[in-house]
């Protein structure tokens, strides 16, 4: 199986369940997030490859390493006998979700790239 064929399917649980969170929350008459801290993106391509990288390298690579490499091999200890650790088990690879966290990271520097956070 190639490690990518997961990112479509990643990306589209991400996106619909961040799409869910947002509503529920404004439902619930939470303030908007103030994303003006984004706003010096807005048209600095410089700024922005800057930040892409950084995010992707921070974000994706550094995040999903830790998280899957670390907290996962633990818990699959620690639940060792239980019936489902194999379900820990099946996600040991990290790649797929290392591309999707980047792929979304890359996603949102764009949006403020053309300002189209607010």
């Amino acid at each position: 199986m190639n490690c990518l064929q997961p990112i479509p399917n990643s990306c589209s649980i991400a996106a619909n369940f961040s799409w869910a969170a947002t509503r529920s929350v404004r439902a619930l008459g939470a303030p908007d997030p103030d994303l003006s801290r984004y706003d010096a993106l807005i048209g600095n391509l410089p700024l922005l490859v800057v930040s892409a990288i950084g995010a992707m390298f921070t974000g994706a690579f550094i995040e999903e390493v830790l998280y899957w490499g670390f907290l996962i091999d633990r818990l699959e200890r620690l639940f060792a006998a239980w019936r489902y650790a194999a379900v820990l088990a099946a996600r040991r690879n990290p790649w797929p979700l290392i591309a999707a966290h980047a792929l979304l990271d890359l996603i949102l520097m764009l949006q403020a790239y053309f300002g189209m956070l607010s």
